[in-house]
């Protein structure tokens, strides 16, 4: 581990989003890279489930939870080809995993960016993501590093500006929500792992609300839509109460009760 990584500011951010301390967010850490080094070396740890990561990392919680707390603090990049990439492996990546790769003849798989947006990011938070100038491969395994295929345009490997301004905009406009006052960088990390899979039809989702659910039962949040399963659900009407005979009782009565079963509001 590099020393300045114990007060980055990113460790900090962690520690905050995984409400943790920070010593515990540095755990954290050093048993993804250990993991990686071991299952991934080339920092390509997407190829695992969320699950399987967080399960490693000795994560209590939700997974995606997790995952998305280590995108949102830029400790994992999103990659459209690889799912998910350790941010600066070749930085963080031990000197037995080097041996590894140099052995296996493989190298570092890092996002492809531009010379002059590499670590920026806008006035939002969002990384820059223009391929006007490429980062160059360097197959040499003294420094090995190999740049992901130049073959996507900028809305490729995140969601764009406009994919988050469209969804908010109809959030926005949706009966039967609570209001967005802040979209979070927790909340932006779900979105874009979301964004990403081509069957997570939001508008088709929206478009069914109001939900007919239970008489006073609370409006939906934000959070528990960009879950990973909520818009299937309500695609398959699980939330739907006007059936007669009761049959999704017990979802309504998960999501909304106090203490319920995990996947509650």
């Amino acid at each position: 581990m590099k020393r300045e990584t114990l007060r980055h500011p990113k460790t900090i951010h962690l520690a905050a989003l995984l409400d943790v301390d920070r010593p515990t967010a540095l755990g954290y850490l050093t048993l993804l890279w250990d993991y990686t080094g071991e299952v991934a070396i080339q920092g390509n740890i997407g190829k695992w489930p969320n699950d399987v990561i967080a399960a490693a990392c000795d994560w209590p919680r939700g997974a995606d939870e997790f995952i998305d707390a280590l995108v949102a603090a830029r400790w994992l990049d999103i990659s459209k080809t690889h799912r998910l990439l350790i941010h600066d492996w070749a930085d963080h990546r031990e000197r037995w995993v080097a041996k590894k790769l140099e052995r296996s003849k493989l190298v570092i798989i890092a996002p492809t960016r531009t010379c002059d947006a590499v670590d920026q990011r806008s006035d939002d938070g969002r990384p820059i993501a223009s391929l006007s100038n490429p980062i160059q491969s360097n197959p040499n395994l003294s420094n090995p590093i190999q740049s992901e295929p130049n073959t996507l345009s900028s809305g490729d490997d995140v969601a764009t500006s406009t994919d988050q301004q469209q969804f908010l905009e109809a959030w926005a406009k949706t009966p039967g929500v609570t209001v967005c006052r802040k979209f979070t960088d927790k909340r932006r990390a779900a979105f874009e792992q979301r964004i990403r899979d081509p069957s997570w039809d939001w508008r088709a989702a929206l478009a069914k609300f109001p939900l007919k659910l239970a008489e006073g039962k609370k409006w939906t949040t934000i959070d528990w839509f960009l879950k990973p399963d909520t818009v299937v659900k309500i695609l398959e009407d699980t939330y739907d109460w006007s059936t007669s005979d009761g049959r999704n009782k017990r979802y309504d009565s998960a999501i909304h009760t106090p203490g319920g079963p995990k996947g509650s509001f």
